[in-house]
């Protein structure tokens, strides 16, 4: 019979002590938007007395994503009924006390005997829309302790806590049937040269199907004939295909599954303009910290299942959360993953304060493997003015994020130009560009906390900060890079792009240490911009400048709404273009000295700023980099 399902391996979660005996759930496998019978297998190595308390946690606490939501313990006869037996009795559990996805289990008199298992059968539960790999369930013995923080309410991942794990068993959440079908190309190709184009099937949450492609997958483009070479990707249900095009010219490439076409980003074939645009996601993650998927899964989902160039983690420095171990791990993985030429890794973590005293969440990203990571809760560097000079000598950047975020925003009192380059303007809670009422067309939403009004990138660029944007995930489910819709708004990860000379460690580096950066909203749309013929990201002195020539292309996935240009945080022009590829120019004539903003503490000259924000007709959008003015 021919394989439809691709089931990959089940890997044992990190928190999980190697101690513990991990059992595999029956059925192992359950498909995402649907219900399931569940039979859980936890194997007591200790004997528990009748007087001690078990936990059993379904879902929560930091790490253990998977939410089944309508699990109950009132009615055997409803869905989401929960029973739990021993011995072929049945054993007594409550909720009472305990947080949403974890339950109280009472040993039987006698106790509970070294050697024997605990079952549990969950009927007809939900297993909610998100494909989950190695989904687990977790007995512990006894109380359980939060760790300090502002999170401490949910949290019950710190290392007391993991030793008092008696049983794991786990089990696989996975995409169902093939209902979309994304093609993903590189942005830049020569002439006649091989690229490959990723097809990825979806189901229709936006889940990585776990369908295998077994129709004749066609590949066409109006322009061109095209030869292709089609292999499956290794570990995945996605493939790639090898094609080339012959001119010069924008293509974007159809792949027919079936009776259905699906078209890629727009793919720019040229001899050589100098520049590549390469896309990468650097802020997600893993379960290093609070998030999902193992850190060699993030790098294959980047690289192999959403066709991205280059790739950083991002997950906390806490030590309760991140241990020493956990960071030599991440270290080795980002050098393991780092292909030069195919695909691009740097070593990354989140400076995560948590205080919203205004010192925000800084990213912090490395060019050379193998680096400290300073925490922010250890003491020795509480504040951005201590991270600054602990990387005083290191080859780093500094990337703050959800900046006006209510729960954590940054005050931009503290900056260091050297290191703070770039700044995440969107992510998947929304655009911290600017305010609503201020023209976001993406904002914030999902939080309990209403947003810090002078906390977004415009407040920081009106301060005289100088620096380029980024698209960031702050994925914590496992699907970074993807397009898979978080929350109320729908919104999705963000992209970055870089305008790079190689893609290498160092033409990465480079692009963003000097903000040849754009950020979007997921979407892989081309924008590129000269203000007299200096590239996004430049400083331009006022005597090089009498007017200043705005040159913009661009190249969408969708028809264009609007491209506006923004001056120290006004839009002074909105295009007339229309259609999904224009290029144009247009002229500010104002007198530089009237455009001149005063020096600030962090601007010793005056200085203006412009960027490019373009919107289309599917609401995607893209920002490029600011082009600096600055004073006489």
């Amino acid at each position: 019979m021919r394989k439809t399902i691709f089931i990959p391996d089940f890997e044992k979660p990190i928190r999980i002590p190697a101690k513990v005996k991990m059992e595999i759930a029956q059925p192992p496998v359950a498909i995402a938007g649907t219900k399931i019978t569940l039979r859980l297998k936890f194997l007591i190595l200790k004997y528990i007395g009748p007087e001690e308390i078990l936990k059993l946690q379904i879902f929560g606490g930091r790490n253990n994503k998977g939410w089944f939501s309508n699990i109950q313990l009132d009615n055997p006869k409803e869905d989401g009924f929960i029973l739990v037996k021993y011995n072929n009795v049945q054993l007594k559990v409550s909720q009472k006390n305990n947080p949403y996805g974890m339950l109280t289990i009472f040993p039987p008199e006698g106790g509970i005997k070294a050697g024997k298992n605990i079952y549990v059968i969950m009927r007809n539960v939900d297993v909610g829309t998100i494909r989950f790999l190695n989904k687990f369930f977790v007995l512990y013995r006894d109380n359980l302790k939060s760790p300090e923080g502002p999170h401490k309410a949910e949290s019950v991942w710190n290392r007391e806590n993991q030793k008092k794990i008696l049983a794991a068993c786990m089990m696989h959440i996975l995409g169902g049937e093939i209902h979309n079908i994304k093609t993903y190309g590189p942005s830049d190709v020569f002439p006649k040269k091989k690229f490959s184009l990723l097809i990825r099937p979806e189901d229709k949450f936006h889940n990585l199907s776990s369908r295998i492609l077994n129709k004749k997958i066609e590949v066409f483009c109006e322009k061109t004939g095209l030869k292709k070479q089609i292999k499956k990707v290794k570990n995945s249900t996605c493939q790639q295909v090898k094609i080339s095009v012959n001119n010069p010219g924008v293509y974007r490439i159809t792949v027919k599954y079936g009776t259905q076409e699906f078209i890629s980003n727009p793919i720019i074939c040229s001899e050589n303009k100098g520049f590549n645009l390469y896309w990468g996601m650097i802020h997600a993650h893993t379960e290093m910290s609070d998030g999902a998927g193992t850190i060699d899964y993030y790098f294959h989902q980047l690289k192999n299942e959403a066709g991205l160039d280059f790739g950083a983690p991002g997950d906390h420095d806490h030590l309760w959360e991140t241990t020493d171990k956990m960071w030599k791990k991440t270290c080795k993985t980002v050098k393991k993953w780092n292909y030069e030429e195919r695909f691009i890794t740097f070593p990354g973590y989140e400076w995560a304060k948590w205080r919203r005293n205004g010192d925000g969440d800084r990213n912090v990203y490395y060019y050379h493997d193998n680096r400290p990571m300073y925490r922010s809760d250890e003491g020795c560097y509480p504040d951005p003015q201590a991270l600054f000079t602990a990387l005083k000598n290191e080859k780093s950047i500094i990337v703050p994020h959800h900046t006006a975020h209510g729960g954590n925003f940054c005050d931009w009192k503290d900056h260091n130009a050297q290191k703070e380059r770039l700044i995440e303007i969107y992510q998947e809670r929304g655009s911290y560009e600017c305010s609503e009422k201020d023209g976001n067309p993406v904002p914030e939403c999902e939080s309990r906390w209403k947003p810090f009004e002078n906390g977004y990138a415009i407040n920081a660029l009106i301060a005289g900060w100088r620096t380029g944007f980024t698209g960031g995930g702050d994925d914590h489910i496992s699907h970074a890079g993807t397009d898979f819709p978080r929350g109320t708004c729908n919104y999705k990860d963000g992209l970055t792009g870089v305008f790079a000379k190689t893609l290498t460690r160092e033409g990465i580096w480079k692009a963003l240490w000097n903000r040849k950066t754009i950020a979007t909203t997921g979407a892989r749309i081309f924008l590129y911009y000269t203000v007299n013929d200096k590239p996004l990201g430049s400083e331009i002195y006022g005597w090089e400048t009498k007017t200043r020539r705005f040159h913009i292309i661009f190249h969408g996935t969708d028809n264009l709404d609007r491209i506006e240009i923004i001056r120290n945080g006004r839009i002074i022009y909105v295009s007339k273009e229309e259609g999904i590829d224009t290029e144009f120019l247009w002229e500010d004539c104002d007198p530089v000295q009237k455009i001149l903003l005063p020096p600030t503490k962090f601007s010793k000259e005056p200085f203006a700023f412009y960027y490019i924000r373009a919107v289309q007709k599917n609401k995607e959008v893209v920002w490029a980099s600011p082009v600096w003015i600055l004073g006489f």
